[in-house]
């Protein structure tokens, strides 16, 4: 009697992923500096800026022209924080999804190479492999979806 075994396909390849997660780190830590100029700013026109002495139609101008910047620079100051942490957890994000894929490789690696032993058995570990790729390339478009949305609120 003649067995027939059915050949799994071979695994999709491994998307590359092109990312330096200590250049986002260092991008973050740039706008947390911003944010840093921009909170002094703020503070300046709240305090120092003020001058309570000064009294007159120029003063009175000079009041209302400063409090606008003081309220634009402490929100922008609000915001770069927010992007920063963003970008920062972004960094952690890609530097995990980079050594998740770098395992998805190893194991796709395995699996061809182990395609010469064909049999049944072969076929769930070629599905399982799918599934994880299929869950890691969601996670990094979920991510990368996320990153841009944080960008649109400075």
């Amino acid at each position: 009697m003649t067995q027939v075994v059915a050949v799994p396909r071979l695994p999709r390849p491994v998307p590359p992923l092109d990312v330096e997660p200590r250049a986002i780190r260092s991008f973050a830590a740039d706008l947390l500096a911003a944010s840093a100029q921009l909170d002094d700013l703020g503070t300046f026109v709240a305090g120092r800026a003020r001058v309570g002495d000064w009294h007159g139609v120029a003063s009175t101008a000079y009041h209302d022209a400063i409090r606008p910047t003081g309220r634009l620079a402490d929100a922008a100051s609000l915001a770069l924080r927010d992007v920063a942490r963003r970008a920062d957890q972004h960094a952690d994000t890609m530097q995990r999804l980079l050594e998740r894929r770098s395992a998805l490789d190893s194991e796709r690696n395995h699996l061809v190479a182990g395609l010469h032993e064909v049999s049944d058995e072969r076929t769930p570990a070629v599905r399982a492999f799918e599934t994880d790729l299929e869950a890691w390339v969601a996670e990094l478009v979920a991510e990368e979806a996320a990153m841009l949305e944080a960008f649109t609120r400075v």
